[in-house]
């Protein structure tokens, strides 16, 4: 009913949600995934070219989150700063594996960005296992 482009923003967490949604807003033209690439870095690109072919995809997610790690620790001030912001994006970070809530109680119980860094590259290197169907994700409460 509006003139100005609209841009929809909701939870779109996987590529059959974003079908749905584009079906039903057939007049919308511009999306907003955010936080779900967070649990999905790849997501776009499946959306974008309906293939869902990347093999190494714990490895490319261990390295993003290197990557934020890294600019966040050049940006914030303080490792407490920077140890809060990643501890909270586990939240999302942790839904595409396999069960794995004691990994991340020991990585949110750490307190040393050095023990931080050591529980999550344990976790990508030892018990990290991608779920192959992004349907069994978990609405956040």
């Amino acid at each position: 009913m509006t003139r100005h482009p609209v841009v929809y923003n909701g939870d779109i967490r996987t590529v059959d949600d974003f079908m749905r949604l584009r079906q039903r807003f057939d007049r919308v033209h511009a999306w907003m995934i955010g936080r779900w690439c967070l649990a999905d870095p790849f997501l776009p690109r499946h959306i974008t070219t309906g293939i869902d072919d990347i093999v190494d995809k714990i490895y490319r997610m261990q390295q993003f989150h290197e990557a934020l790690f890294e600019a966040y620790n050049s940006v914030l001030d303080g490792h407490s700063h920077v140890m809060n912001k990643m501890k909270g994006f586990w939240r999302y970070f942790s839904l595409p594996f396999g069960d794995c809530k004691k990994t991340m109680k020991k990585i949110i119980k750490t307190r040393q960005p050095d023990q931080y860094l050591e529980q999550v590259n344990l976790f990508f290197e030892t018990e990290a296992q991608w779920r192959q169907s992004k349907t069994d994700l978990l609405p956040l409460v």
